[in-house]
């Protein structure tokens, strides 16, 4: 009987062992994958973030051309509507076509306040551009288009766009992982 007991004692012991080392190994397979996961989304994030910087860049670029663009007293530059209007046609084709080629990397939600804003900038420049409001020798030149383009003012600097933006900037600061209160905003 003593055998028998030092035999079972043994082939559980064996067994256990036999156990632990395949936990042990599926574990091991376990965190090798994990870690392959959290480096390959480290690297996403990395590139997001790289791809945000860019975007947010250009952004601001072709915001600040619309601005003088717009601008009703003509202070923000001091070239002619023709430049002005060549320069925000460039910075905004630049981050139109930044935007279509990098969207994989936001979220619906981000995309569809991307697409309002784009279309917000597109009727805007468009109101400036073909019918060229600030050229006075223009046809149409009355008090309509005067009120359309303060109404165009109004939405860039105190309005839809600034709302937008501002949502952008929320989403890409969660998309970034950073703290932010949006009670002080």
């Amino acid at each position: 009987m003593g055998a028998l007991t030092i035999v079972a004692g043994l082939v559980g012991y064996l067994g256990k062992q036999a156990i632990r080392q395949y936990f042990d190994k599926e574990l091991q397979a376990f965190q090798s994958e994990l870690n392959k996961e959290s480096i390959r989304f480290s690297g996403l994030h990395e590139m997001r973030g790289e791809v945000i910087s860019t975007f947010y860049a250009r952004l601001t670029e072709f915001d600040e051309d619309m601005r003088s663009l717009v601008d009703p007293a003509g202070i923000r530059s001091d070239a002619s509507s023709e430049e002005k209007i060549k320069q925000a046609a460039e910075s905004g084709e630049t981050f139109r076509q930044y935007y279509k080629e990098h969207k994989i990397y936001f979220p619906p939600e981000v995309c569809e306040t991307m697409e309002s804003l784009l279309n917000e900038y597109r009727d805007m420049f468009h109101d400036f551009s073909v019918r060229k409001i600030h050229d006075p020798s223009a046809p149409n030149s009355g008090s309509e288009d005067i009120k359309e383009w303060q109404e165009n003012w109004k939405s860039l600097t105190e309005e839809e766009i600034p709302e937008m933006r501002a949502d952008l900037e929320n989403h890409f600061r969660d998309l970034l992982g950073v703290d932010y209160d949006t009670e002080a905003e």
